[in-house]
């Protein structure tokens, strides 16, 4: 079926039956293993990143792999530019380059390919999930603010998407820049247009 504009098929289907494509071999540290994991990204060539959280890395799981591919973090619990506390979520842009919530730390870490140690490039906002829009800004959530801001390329003070939330958690961005947010205490997942400080509920929230 065609796509529309914000690039969800409205006619997706999805098998009743899942298929373990990550971890699966009980909780570890090991990298055939993973340990409260929570958010992933799926690149183009259906590599899946990661966010290990318990273990404190960001791995990489080939599509078909057995195991994953340590690409950051890993050096125990700590807030050194090659550690993280407690890393959240991450997405991966174009050239590869990741961008992680390093949520323990209130921090968000950018780490080039190949890298060993990351930057902080945002700093005290208590980050939980971050998203990037195809202009390459930048959106993060954060549970203690309540709230959901934009950075676009080169801005150190983002632009408010909302803040009529509770503990909001992982989002996503379509095409058209729409932001979907997990609003954890709310129980609901809401969208904000591009443009627009309105929300609307598109799941639960009765």
């Amino acid at each position: 079926s065609p796509k529309p504009g914000d690039g969800i098929c409205a006619n997706a289907t999805w098998s009743r039956n899942g298929t373990t494509v990550a971890g699966g071999t009980d909780q570890g540290s090991e990298l055939n293993q993973l340990l409260y994991p929570y958010g992933l990204f799926i690149d183009k060539n259906q590599a899946i990143y990661v966010a290990d959280t318990e273990n404190h890395r960001i791995v990489k799981w080939d599509r078909g792999a057995s195991s994953g591919q340590l690409v950051a973090g890993g050096n125990d619990e700590g807030e050194d530019a090659n550690q993280f506390h407690k890393p959240t979520d991450v997405v991966v842009d174009k050239d590869g380059t990741m961008y992680i919530s390093d949520t323990g730390n209130s921090r968000l870490q950018k780490w080039h390919p190949d890298a060993k140690s990351g930057e902080t490039i945002i700093e005290e906002f208590f980050v939980f999930g971050v998203a990037q829009d195809e202009e390459g800004s930048i959106y993060l959530s954060s549970e203690i603010k309540y709230e959901v801001r934009k950075w676009r390329t080169g801005e150190t003070v983002g632009q408010l998407i909302t803040s009529e939330l509770s503990f909001p958690r992982l989002l996503f961005v379509d095409r058209n820049q729409s932001v979907y947010i997990a609003d954890a205490n709310n129980h609901r997942v809401i969208k904000v247009d591009n443009g627009s400080t309105q929300i609307t509920i598109v799941a639960a929230g009765s």
